[in-house]
Parts: structure tokens; C-alpha cells; sequence
């Protein structure tokens, strides 16, 4: 097969980019990045999807700003004079004011080519949102309407593949109402296309377009990586021993905040009581990044798995709320679970639930041997805006290694 017929164009939404964090990276990417040197496609993403993650990094800083200001009021009130901090707030202001800039030339390092919106009618947006065609959804309440950006982002897929039939166009996206809008409208543009919701989805695919001397060759890079890591297997162990707390969405259980959001039917939730314990299992897949001979650096995800005592049966009521587990811990009861638990079964059982953490490690040659410099580990992001707020107060419940500047 040859390795420049398919999938010369792929777009990435937003729902999928903005899980790459402020780094514009993580294993995933790094792999589907290391295929296409052999696929030779392109990537996309839609401006409104890059300014949805330009305003994911203002809310990361914009968060400390304030408790900032006041340490600078504080000293004021002490009559203490620090220039080096006040210079360092101004400039952090500054930096917000001209974010783009800084982002957009590591995107253009990336190949990631920023979309311009299309001429779109607003009469037909309205329209669209009145009768809750795909992507635009049914509204909550009155007051809200979901849908408007999305479609935005489906035009200008849409008319970036007009009149394209040739079905070498990836789309990723987790969003099904946007993959449902696409599919809708694509016979208007004349358009043809796949749906991954993954990007490891989407690198698996693309990897079958390729010659298979080259998917061995990727395929060896990365065993590589992997037996790499696993030399350090007790210092990544140490590091999930370190997680204190995990959430529904960590556990596979994202059926619950979907159906509470009316957004899916419930399906494979589970009433976990209390995590016991974690483990860490093995590194799924890897990635090299920077190496120069001296240093290197390898991105990762590893497979774990939490010990958990679940109540069976178990019939999840439409108003179950994500929750949140000490590992570790019994929650202690309160009415809201007493109410939750009426007419449910009182048996418990133990089950064994798998997670992933995402990984960076960074390495420095030493007498022609490579040693492990810094390790940190991460809770795999958040799929949505809502759930990232309700996620937030986890973020300092993972010991991690700050040394590698991250």
C-alpha cells in the first residue's frame, strides 16, 4: 500500500485538542506526529478550537492572578518594596495580552495549521439552534443553548473539504453530536471523511496507511521507550502509590456525569463505596521527545488499577452526581448517599477498576548510561470544560516531580 494515498488531511477538534495541556503534547500526539513523517498528512484545527485553548491557558494563570495582586497590596501595607515581583506581575499581565503569539509559532513547529472561519449565514445558525440540529443540542433551561461554537467548528471543517470525495480526511473527535452534525451536513459540501474519537484512535488508523517496514520501525522505537521506563519500574510505582484521590471519570464511571447532564443514556455505572488501594500495572505506550545524545526526554500513559468496594446489584437513580475517593478512605454517610442507597441492595463486593495516568521522564546520559533525572505523573485530562472544573480541586491530590520545569 502505498504510504501517500490516504488521509492527507487531518483535523483535530476542539473537545480532543485542548486535552494536550499547555505543553501541546502528550504520547498520543507524539505518536500520531512520528507517523505522519511517513504518512505525510496534514493537521488542522479550527480557530474557534484555537482560541477555546488559548482561554484554557488564560484560565490556568488568570486563577493565581488575583491571590498575586494581593501580595503586592500586602507589602504596599508592610511598606515593604519588592521591584523583581511587581515587574514579574506586569509581565505576566503582558504575556496574557499577547498569549497568542506565543502559541502560535509552536503550533506552526507542530504543523498544525489554524483554520479561518468561513462565511457563515447567521440566519442559518439561528435556525439550527431553534430546532436543535446537530451539533447544536437541546437546551437545559431556557437561558441555555449548546451548540453555537461546535457549529462553527463543523463549517469550517466542512468547507476546508468541499467538493473532497477522495475520503483521505481524518476528523478526532469525542463530541458525537458534532460527528453527527458533520455527517449530516457532508453531503452539502460534497465532502467525505472518517471519525476517530481518539487520537491513539486516530494514529492506529492512519498507521494502516503506511508501509509496514515503517509501522515496524515506529513500533520498535517505541518498545525501545517502553523497556526504557520499565528499568525504572519501582520509582513509577512509587509515584502511583503517591495519588490520593481519584474521581467517577478516572474510573470509567463518565456514563454518571453524562446522564446527570442528560447528555447519554447510563449504562455501565457502578456504586463504588471507597478505593482501597492503587497499582501500577504497565506502560501502555511511549514516546521519545528531544533527544540530542546528552538528554532525553519520553512521554508516556500507564495502565493502573484500583482496588474498590462496590455495592451489587446496583441501579444508578438519574440524579447520581461524580464523586470523588480518598484512597484509602470510607467516605462517611450522609443523607444525600442515605437517600441515594434507599431500596439498594446491601451487598458489597470487591472489584478491581483500571485507570491511566499520563507520564514524562526525563533522562541524562552518565558513563554512556542513561539515568532517570526527573519523573512526574498525571491524571489523564478531563473531556469536558464542566468536568475540568469539577476535577480542579484533584489536581494537587498527585505527588509529582517539579523539577524538569514543568
Amino acid at each position: 500500500m502505498s504510504n501517500h494515498k490516504y488521509f492527507k488531511k487531518v483535523f483535530i477538534e476542539s473537545s480532543v485538542f485542548w486535552q494536550l495541556g499547555p505543553r501541546l503534547e502528550n504520547v498520543d500526539f507524539a505518536n500520531l506526529l512520528e507517523i505522519q513523517k511517513s504518512a505525510g498528512f496534514e493537521l488542522f484545527v479550527s480557530v474557534v478550537t484555537w482560541l477555546e485553548y488559548l482561554r484554557e491557558r488564560k484560565k490556568e494563570l488568570n486563577r493565581y492572578l488575583p491571590s498575586s495582586q494581593n501580595i503586592l497590596r500586602i507589602l504596599d501595607q508592610h511598606r515593604k518594596s519588592i521591584p523583581e515581583y511587581a515587574i514579574a506581575f506586569e509581565r505576566t499581565k503582558a504575556y496574557l495580552e499577547a498569549i497568542d503569539a506565543h502559541y502560535r509559532p509552536r503550533a506552526a513547529e507542530l504543523g498544525i495549521n489554524i483554520l479561518p472561519l468561513p462565511q457563515i449565514e447567521t440566519q442559518r445558525l439561528l435556525t439550527m439552534s431553534i430546532e436543535c440540529t446537530p451539533p447544536f443540542e437541546e437546551p437545559e433551561e431556557k437561558t441555555k443553548e449548546k451548540g453555537f461554537r461546535d457549529s462553527l467548528i463543523m463549517f469550517t471543517v466542512l468547507d476546508a473539504l468541499r467538493n473532497h470525495q477522495k475520503s483521505d480526511a481524518l476528523v478526532i473527535t469525542n463530541d458525537t453530536r458534532l460527528a453527527e452534525g458533520l455527517q449530516l451536513h457532508a453531503r452539502e459540501y460534497n465532502a467525505a471523511f472518517h471519525v476517530a474519537q481518539t487520537i491513539d484512535e486516530a494514529a492506529k488508523i492512519v498507521s494502516e496507511t503506511i508501509t509496514k517496514a515503517e509501522r515496524l520501525r515506529l513500533q520498535s522505537e517505541m518498545q525501545a521507550a517502553i523497556d526504557m521506563l520499565m528499568k525504572h519500574r519501582s520509582e513509577i510505582e512509587a509515584k502511583v502509590m503517591e495519588i490520593k484521590e481519584l474521581t467517577d471519570a478516572d474510573l470509567g464511571q463518565r456514563d454518571a456525569f453524562h446522564a446527570f447532564y442528560g447528555m447519554t443514556e447510563r449504562s455501565n455505572t457502578i456504586d463504588i463505596k471507597t478505593v482501597k488501594s492503587v497499582a501500577f500495572d504497565q506502560v501502555n505506550s511511549a514516546a521519545w521527545k528531544e533527544t540530542n545524545g546528552e538528554t532525553c526526554r519520553i512521554l508516556f500513559d500507564c495502565l493502573c488499577k484500583a482496588n474498590v468496594i462496590v455495592r451489587v446489584p446496583y441501579v444508578s437513580p438519574f440524579w447520581a452526581q461524580p464523586k470523588r475517593y480518598k484512597i484509602g478512605e470510607v467516605p462517611t454517610p450522609d443523607l444525600y448517599n442515605t437517600i441515594l442507597s434507599l431500596g439498594q441492595s446491601d451487598r458489597m463486593e470487591e472489584k478491581t477498576l483500571p485507570f491511566l495516568l499520563y507520564g514524562q521522564a526525563s533522562f541524562r546520559r552518565d558513563n554512556n548510561e542513561w539515568q532517570l533525572v526527573s519523573l512526574r505523573l498525571d491524571k489523564s485530562p478531563p473531556w469536558d470544560d464542566e468536568f475540568a472544573a469539577l476535577t480542579k480541586a484533584s489536581d494537587s491530590a498527585y505527588g509529582t516531580d517539579q523539577s524538569d520545569g514543568s
